[in-house]
């Protein structure tokens, strides 16, 4: 039996989908951690942008962080 296309207006839950991947990562990034108790620490090593790249002028909303 041939699997079925999703139709147009069915849309794929992609949270559901990569939410596997996504904890196998956390797991894997905290294993390496636990394995490696000399290395930074994890909050030293995401990258956190300014708290505000906006102009506060005329804009009162924060820009957005991006993770590397």
């Amino acid at each position: 039996m041939r699997r079925e296309e999703p139709d147009d207006d069915q849309k794929l839950d992609l949270l559901a989908h990569y939410r596997p991947v996504a904890i196998r990562a956390v797991a894997a990034a905290l294993t390496l951690k636990r394995n490696r108790p000399d290395a930074r620490p994890l909050r030293e090593t995401e990258y956190s942008g300014p708290v505000v790249s906006d102009d506060a002028d005329w804009d009162d909303e924060p820009g957005v962080s991006f993770i590397r």
